[in-house]
């Protein structure tokens, strides 16, 4: 997959899943946190990932990592929450690599 594809998807799936685990009054904050956290590691990941599976989970945990204290000090919001978000949000991304990957993309 080439690298602006998979970072739209990536933008566009975390946010959605953010926005659906976080209320109402702090979901627009969240949710733009959210594109500025990915627009940070995103790349960072992508250019770490090599081929092989137990590389991509490192670079993931430490993704959920990083993102779980931009969330916590950004939003702000606890970092038990901040981190339940960034990994059900890395956990839905992860996924659909897989899914596309699978499919020839």
């Amino acid at each position: 997959m080439r690298y602006f594809p998979a970072l739209f998807m990536t933008i566009a799936l975390e946010a959605l899943v953010v926005a659906l685990l976080t209320r109402r009054p702090n979901r627009a904050r969240v949710v733009m946190t959210s594109l500025f956290v990915n627009l940070f590691t995103h790349p960072i990941a992508w250019s770490i990932v090599v081929d092989e599976f137990s590389s991509f989970l490192a670079v993931e945990a430490g993704v959920v990592v990083v993102e779980t204290l931009l969330y916590a000090f950004v939003v702000p919001m606890s970092l038990r929450r901040a981190f339940v978000v960034s990994l059900v949000a890395n956990l839905a991304t992860i996924a659909m690599t897989f899914v596309l990957r699978s499919n020839g993309w």
